[in-house]
């Protein structure tokens, strides 16, 4: 055996009339095991993919099988049985991320793909269920990054400061400060996702949630050159990105993408980041065009109350403004999507390996998902905060904005 560490660790493996069994397999290591008929060959592998109740201990590239959700731990090993399962009517049917090139090759022919999978042999069957596998491999392979190849796109970020220095921008710092948030927020999360991937208890996934709403709810108040004062600068923000993407994230777990546990953390986090994110960047742009319109225009507000309206009619237009304000980007860039630009999620999975189609649909939907989250929060957050703007008796109060 190679000594490299091990990507497969078996611990005292046992099952009733076999083991225990300890073994070690390291990357590119091939274990040939043979016996006679009923001597447990069957059991050993469906116990390593977890199929079969077992004793022992097992891990996976460091980590232990009962830290996996059991799902992810099967499409980790992954088990070929003698007997292949199909559930669709034709073979065709299960090749979704690409055809099989090498039917030749099998001593298969083009039609065989055609035929109902009840009239192929188990031959026939066992060796499209092989080549059903490869593609499945292929179609989630992935390009790999080093240190070097990230420190390669550094050297560019620092050109851009160089050169903005040159031409006295003034930006160079902060971009600077924001290249290293990005490179240090992203490793720790990374960190933090690998943990939390490998429990998947809903505790920390809600605890992870939570601290990513906080954080949110923090950035669309530093956005603002006139917010609220008090604590209402902060919740504003934070109540309606609550009430909009976790709305919308859990309803999409639950209904629209079905997975057992709705919780799963490689689910729920990157797509209600996702949400949060462009909540975020539309309830900030408008609630700082609601504040800075409201104290630019406080003489016409006031003028309009004074003729008998009330405040809703006072503040309407300006209100308006703000909400179209904090949707126009993401209207733009549904607008813009697969013309002018590809969506980052449909670009990273198809990076990844998925096929384009698939990638696609995954795009509408988040797409669609984020418009409707970025929607309700900022008509949330407008909202609250022009009734804010406003006593109980309709005096428009700007003193419960900050100043510049």
């Amino acid at each position: 055996m190679s000594k490299t560490p091990p990507l497969l660790q078996i611990k005292d493996l046992d099952r009733p009339m076999l083991g225990p069994v300890s073994l070690a397999l390291a990357p590119g290591d091939c274990l040939c095991i043979t016996g006679e008929s009923g001597s447990g060959k069957s059991q050993l592998l469906r116990a390593i993919a977890d199929i079969d109740p077992h004793g022992g201990e097992l891990w996976l590239d460091g980590i232990s099988s009962r830290d996996t959700a059991p799902e992810q731990w099967r499409r980790q090993t992954g088990l070929l049985p003698p007997e292949s399962s199909w559930w669709l009517p034709r073979a065709r049917d299960h090749f979704t991320n690409g055809m099989p090139v090498v039917l030749a090759q099998l001593g298969l022919t083009e039609d065989v793909l055609d035929q109902p999978v009840s009239r192929l042999s188990s031959g026939e069957r066992q060796r499209l269920a092989l080549q059903a596998r490869g593609i499945e491999a292929q179609g989630t392979a992935m390009i790999t990054l080093d240190t070097t190849d990230l420190a390669i796109a550094a050297i560019l970020v620092l050109l851009l400061a160089l050169l903005s220095i040159r031409l006295r921008t003034g930006l160079s710092g902060q971009l600077l400060v924001a290249a290293t948030r990005t490179a240090v927020q992203l490793t720790l999360i990374g960190l933090v996702l690998k943990a939390l991937f490998a429990s998947s208890h809903p505790g920390w996934v809600a605890l992870l949630s939570l601290f990513m709403l906080l954080i949110a709810g923090r950035e669309v108040m530093m956005r603002q050159e006139r917010r609220f004062r008090g604590w209402w600068g902060y919740a504003v923000g934070t109540i309606s990105m609550f009430l909009s993407s976790f709305a919308i994230t859990i309803f999409a777990l639950v209904v629209i993408l079905g997975e057992k546990p709705w919780y799963a953390p490689q689910y729920a986090i990157p797509l209600l980041g996702m949400l949060l994110g462009n909540t975020m960047n539309g309830i900030s742009i408008a609630m700082d065009r609601l504040t800075q319109s409201a104290w630019e225009q406080r003489n016409i507000i006031e003028a309009r109350l004074m003729l008998g309206e009330r405040w809703e009619t006072a503040i309407m237009s300006y209100r308006s403004q703000a909400i179209r304000g904090g949707m126009i980007p993401i209207i733009n860039a549904m607008a813009a999507a697969g013309v002018v630009s590809l969506p980052g999620m449909m670009t990273g999975q198809i990076l990844a390996g998925a096929a384009p189609v698939e990638a696609v649909k995954y795009q509408i939907l988040i797409m669609f998902l984020i418009t409707t989250g970025t929607g309700l929060g900022t008509l949330a957050a407008v909202s609250i905060g022009s009734r804010h703007l406003f006593d109980s008796r309709q005096r428009l109060c700007l003193d419960r904005l900050r100043e510049k």
